[in-house]
Parts: C-alpha cells; sequence; structure tokens
C-alpha cells in the first residue's frame, strides 16, 4: 500500500530531488512507496520542473526505452521523415542524436498516429496533459502493436528464413507485420546474422505499389520505409524489372519534374538561386536550366 499523508524524510526528498529527471516517475514510486500523484505533487512544491528538466536533451535511447519503438524507428523515421527535430553530437567515437523533451512532447501530441500510448507508463513523461489522456483512451480500443524484437523472436526469424518461409508465414507465426518482418530481416543483415543472399520475395502488390510510387516522384528512401525494405532493395529490384523489359516508368524524370516544382516555390518566397542550389546540391545554373526546361515542356 502507497504512503498517504505522510510527512516526507529528508532521505525521500534527496532521493526525489537527484533522481528526477534520470528515473521514470514508476521507479521512484515503487521506491518511495508512495503515490503518482503524491510524487508529482511533491515535485511541483519544491519547483522541480517537468520529470526531464533536469535533463537537456534526451538520446534515443532514452526516448526509445521510454516509448518501447525500436532505435531505428526513432532515427529513419521520426527524425529523418516525420519532423522530430534533433541534434546529432559527437561522443568519443561515435555520433549520436539528441532530442529537447519539449521538442518530443511537441511532436508526439502532433504525431499520436505514429506511437502507441498503451507502450508509455503512466507519467513516463512527466507530465499527463489532455490530449495524452484522450489518446490513451483512444488506444486502448486498437489491436495491439507488438513491441521490440526479442532475441528469441530473431532467433526464430533467422530460422525460418533457413527454411525459407515466406513473409506472410512468417509474419503470422511471430504475429508481426509483413514489413517489420522485412526491416528486421534487413538489419540482420547488415549484422551478419543473415547470409546477404537470404531474400524475401517481391509481391505484385509490392511491385504495384513501387510503380505509383516512381508516378509520385517518392525518394528510394521513402518508398524503402513503406515498403519496410532498404534503399539498395528499390534500387536493384527497379533494374531487374528494366532489364525483363517490364518497368517503363521514368523515375528520375518525374523526381526532375517535382524537385523543379519545389525550386519555382522556394523562388517565389525569396529564395536565391544560390540558398536553392546548397539544398538540392547542384550548380545554380542547373536551376536555371531546369526552369527553363520546365516551362518549355
Amino acid at each position: 500500500m502507497y504512503k498517504y499523508n505522510k510527512r516526507w524524510t529528508k532521505e525521500e526528498v534527496n532521493y526525489l530531488e537527484n533522481s528526477w529527471g534520470t528515473t521514470s516517475i514508476e521507479t521512484i514510486s515503487k521506491k518511495l512507496n508512495r503515490s503518482f500523484d503524491g510524487i508529482l505533487e511533491k515535485a511541483k512544491r519544491l519547483k522541480l520542473g517537468g520529470c526531464y528538466a533536469s535533463t537537456e536533451y534526451l538520446n534515443v535511447n532514452d526516448i526509445a526505452n521510454t516509448l518501447k519503438v525500436d532505435n531505428h524507428t526513432i532515427v529513419d523515421y521520426w527524425i529523418g521523415k516525420c519532423g522530430l527535430k534533433a541534434k546529432k553530437k559527437r561522443l568519443i567515437q561515435l555520433e549520436q542524436w539528441f532530442i529537447n523533451p519539449n521538442d518530443l512532447i511537441h511532436w508526439l501530441e502532433n504525431n499520436k498516429d505514429k506511437w502507441d500510448s498503451r507502450k508509455l507508463e503512466q507519467h513516463g513523461l512527466g507530465i499527463e496533459p489532455e490530449w495524452l489522456k484522450n489518446k490513451r483512451k483512444e488506444d486502448s480500443l486498437k489491436p495491439k502493436i507488438n513491441s521490440k524484437w526479442t532475441q528469441q523472436e530473431e532467433r526464430l526469424l533467422i530460422s525460418y528464413l533457413n527454411i525459407d518461409k515466406s513473409k506472410e508465414e512468417i509474419a503470422n507465426i511471430l504475429n508481426r507485420s509483413k514489413s517489420s518482418i522485412q526491416r528486421k530481416t534487413s538489419r540482420l543483415k547488415s549484422k551478419g546474422l543473415i547470409h546477404k543472399n537470404a531474400l524475401i520475395r517481391w509481391t505484385k502488390k509490392e511491385n504495384d505499389f513501387l510503380l505509383e510510387c516512381d508516378k509520385k516522384g517518392m525518394s528510394d528512401k521513402e518508398i524503402a520505409w513503406e515498403l519496410g525494405r532498404e534503399p539498395y532493395h528499390i534500387i536493384d529490384y527497379r533494374r531487374n524489372l528494366r532489364r525483363k523489359g517490364i518497368y517503363k516508368g521514368h523515375k528520375y524524370e518525374f523526381m526532375k519534374i517535382k524537385e523543379t516544382k519545389e525550386m519555382i516555390e522556394m523562388l517565389k518566397k525569396g529564395k536565391t538561386k544560390k540558398e536553392i542550389a546548397q539544398v538540392y546540391n547542384v550548380h545554380p545554373q542547373t536551376i536555371t536550366r531546369r526552369i527553363k526546361r520546365y516551362k518549355e515542356e
């Protein structure tokens, strides 16, 4: 049973102050045998700020452990594609991404469809605003989404690939999505745990999706994420289709048209050709030629 209306001891206050911002409220609650509300109220009186107030930046591992998601999801998808603000810093010999806690909470509020609140322990972010409470109610009605891969699941995936089971079969056995199976396969290949020749075959649905994405001018990285594959898979598969005479698309022409339209919009907003050239990594004269050719066509 939690302590109620009990005076805080000096030792408890010291532990709360030293743990705030680096230890979850659930852990503090268990350690002090006090309720969440009691801890939050005391932290408020001590003016400790938010749960992560003492932490200027969170690293990817902190967020992954708090929200129970894969590190690659945060780096490749949330930061790389969905606009989560982050800074890359070099620590010793490695570069790591760091996120401001306030930026994280703001992003989570505006991207509710990209994460599952059921994986976040109560007060895991230090605050429980109204939007988070509503999301918890909505998520409770949805089918459960799988958590991080366990070592046992990885071993099973490797064994199933060795006996040539299909992506659909493996997905059903492990109760995961097909894209999740494909992504994990790619990552295990990069670690050398699966032979590079191990291949999950393309389906007709994926083939049609690729052609549709090319027409929209999507990048290979964007297509790869949507299909749960690596960018080089997209390049190789498109090349194979072209060799067989099946692929009739003009992927790079679509991309050029899309980029040229973006360049024209940027010029209208007052950007210089030199600034635009830096964004697209081209020479300023290239911008002039591409816009001229686009208007002529």
